[in-house]
């Protein structure tokens, strides 16, 4: 398993001004994308999180908040790659347990 770069992920939440990337709170952590279990590596990279505050980051591992319309094209691209295909990618990244 690789090590994970927290301060890879962390430069990239501080990029984004450390704000959540849902509302805005300037308290925010690197929420992976697709969890490790999921996407069955340790590499974080920039493209594997997104800042999220601690309320948004609950809901999205609780599978309540849809976050798809939130990521940018790489990070989308990123989700589909470490999750092994889109269908695995589209029900992490959103809130839906099926696919339409």
């Amino acid at each position: 398993m690789t090590r994970r770069n927290w301060a890879e992920a962390r430069a990239k939440v501080d990029a984004e001004d450390g704000c959540c990337r849902i509302c805005g709170s300037p308290y925010a952590d690197a929420a992976h994308v697709i969890p490790r279990g999921l996407a069955g590596t340790g590499h974080m990279g920039a493209d594997d999180v997104v800042g999220l505050c601690r309320e948004h980051h609950t809901q999205y591992d609780a599978h309540t908040l849809n976050l798809l319309p939130y990521l940018r094209i790489s990070e989308q691209l990123a989700a589909v790659s470490a999750a092994g295909g889109i269908g695995l990618a589209y029900r992490r990244t959103t809130n839906q347990r099926d696919l339409p």
